[in-house]
């Protein structure tokens, strides 16, 4: 029996403190407590070593420069080469970059167009400083078997270099590689204009250099546009070439009425696109004019080429061969006393 002085002990209430063994360095910590460890110490490890990185690196990039472009070599390492410059532009402004290029060699023409007027020697009659004869004489000696003068005998225009060539037309100077020419040979150009136009012909011919290329495109009635010579194309201008073209150009004829609408498009259909036209004409436009000056602009114009507009003796189509001159940067010539 117990003793009445002794009391029973109590047991102590759970304060909530840590296990024993957290405390008491005695005792090895638990599986969990050395996990949680850990992943502490871990955790400051990699912020201490993230700082550390960062702060060596912009410490190395403001002592060690990159260099671009070009420049002096400097302690670090060589130079680099050259940086590659991007220009970023719009279509339109390509279009204007590539209209530019390609009129570089092209005469520009004012929105008013100056006239031109010049006075021709009658046929036959020998101007001052020509020493020919007369027309007749001139092309007295060609024919298909003519073999004298390749290049133009005095007469001629060597214009160019080794660049490209250019070449004269009615005193229309121009350049390029490839001449077109589309002449009126209509009733009306018959005679002494006919003849004008032979000897012109021929010697802008006889001027262009041997790499370049020619096409001549002869117009009246719709039945009678054809490509003058036996290549109906462009063809080289050879001393062979321009023998025999001189002989076709001889036997020219006129006849009929001026409709020109046929022979752009026969040049249209005839590639490669020109480098230049010469179009020529001794009167009006049979039909609709001004519809016909319209449809002549839409097919030379995605040639990009000048069209150089000549009238010869008479001022009919004038307006209508400037605008088509003035569209298509071109130049505009008015001939006085070609049909003398």
């Amino acid at each position: 029996m117990a003793h009445p002085s002794m009391s029973t002990p109590q047991p102590t209430p759970f304060t909530g403190e840590p296990p024993a063994n957290d405390r008491d360095p005695v005792l090895p910590p638990s599986l969990p407590q050395l996990a949680l460890r850990y992943l502490r110490n871990a955790f400051v490890v990699a912020i201490l070593a993230s700082f550390a990185l960062h702060l060596s690196g912009f410490a190395l990039s403001r002592i060690i420069p990159v260099r671009w472009g070009s420049g002096a070599g400097s302690a670090s390492g060589p130079a680099q080469p050259d940086a590659v410059e991007m220009a970023v532009i719009s279509l339109a402004e390509l279009a204007e970059v590539e209209n530019a290029a390609l009129s570089l060699d092209t005469p520009a023409v004012p929105d008013v167009l100056p006239q031109i007027t010049t006075e021709l020697p009658a046929v036959g009659d020998s101007g001052p400083g020509d020493d020919s004869q007369g027309f007749g004489t001139d092309l007295g000696d060609v024919g298909p078997l003519a073999g004298g003068g390749d290049i133009a005998e005095g007469a001629g225009m060597g214009l160019g270099g080794s660049g490209g060539g250019g070449t004269s037309f009615f005193g229309v100077e121009a350049q390029g590689n490839r001449f077109a020419f589309i002449i009126d040979v209509s009733g009306s150009m018959a005679g002494a204009k006919l003849d004008l136009l032979k000897r012109e012909l021929i010697r802008s011919i006889d001027g262009l250099l041997e790499t370049s290329e020619f096409i001549v495109v002869q117009y009246s009635d719709p039945q009678n546009i054809i490509i003058v010579g036996e290549v109906k194309g462009w063809q080289t201008a050879s001393p062979s070439a321009k023998r025999a073209m001189r002989a076709h150009i001889t036997l020219l004829e006129s006849q009929g009425n001026t409709c020109p609408l046929p022979a752009f498009e026969l040049l249209a259909a005839t590639p490669p696109r020109p480098d230049v036209v010469y179009f020529l004409t001794d009167g009006d436009f049979s039909g609709d004019p001004d519809q016909i000056t319209v449809d002549i602009i839409k097919l030379a114009k995605p040639w990009r080429a000048p069209v150089h507009t000549i009238c010869l003796d008479t001022q009919a189509s004038e307006q209508r061969m400037r605008r088509i001159a003035r569209e298509t940067r071109g130049t505009y010539t008015f001939l006085e006393g070609g049909g003398q």
